[in-house]
């Protein structure tokens, strides 16, 4: 996991639209805490901060400090609502969160050693069947990603779950031992024998109607 976030945040008095463009005007994004001993706690943080550490990437798997009031409040962003146009940030959900907890998330997965599988040499397609997977993971330690090892698959393997190693604490929510990639065949490839396979019957199903016939 990587390094905590740190944001100085104050606190928003006011509710509704037009305190939040306010807010945004002087370069703030509109924020709240929730899960903690009070319900729901409205905040803003600068918008500058959160740009830079946005860009480091890996945002939503980071713990987030958040300074309010000479106090620290540890918490994990949820969600985070872009403008869409601008693209700029117009609100931010903040967890409160305790480190010793677990949390559910949805990791991404990324496949690595594409080079070194030998089924897409031949001209194999690797299909990834879930590119999130949703994980019960330690506060203390959430993955910023799962790393799928396709090297040494041919066409026609495929990787379950089991096959593959999770990040310390980190255990899936869905128990089956599901697929995560597999290795099929050339698409074109596939697609043309699915309508030569197609003409052959419509050929066969021709031939015994004439016959019927005679």
């Amino acid at each position: 996991m990587s390094d905590k976030v740190k944001f100085d945040a104050e606190n928003k008095e006011v509710q509704g639209t037009s305190s939040a463009r306010g807010l945004r005007r002087e370069g703030k994004i509109p924020a709240i805490i929730y899960g903690g001993p009070v319900k729901e706690k409205p905040i803003s943080i600068r918008e500058n901060e959160f740009e830079k550490e946005r860009k480091k990437g890996g945002f939503s798997t980071r713990l987030v400090d958040i300074m309010l009031d000479g106090k620290v409040i540890t918490t994990i962003a949820r969600d985070v609502q872009f403008h869409p146009v601008s693209g700029r940030a117009m609100h931010i959900d903040f967890q409160e969160v305790n480190e010793n907890s677990t949390i559910r998330m949805n990791v991404h997965v990324r496949i690595i050693n594409e080079d070194k599988c030998p089924g897409l040499k031949v001209g194999g397609v690797a299909n990834l069947v879930y590119r999130s997977i949703p994980m019960i993971c330690p506060v203390g330690n959430i993955p910023e990603h799962i790393d799928i090892d396709i090297s040494g698959l041919q066409i026609g393997d495929n990787k379950h779950i089991s096959d593959i190693e999770l990040p310390k604490g980190a255990t899936p929510v869905d128990q089956s031992n599901f697929t995560v990639v597999s290795i099929g065949g050339n698409i074109a490839e596939e697609e043309e024998e699915a309508v030569t396979a197609e003409g052959e019957e419509e050929a066969g199903a021709d031939e015994n109607s004439a016959e019927g016939e005679s």
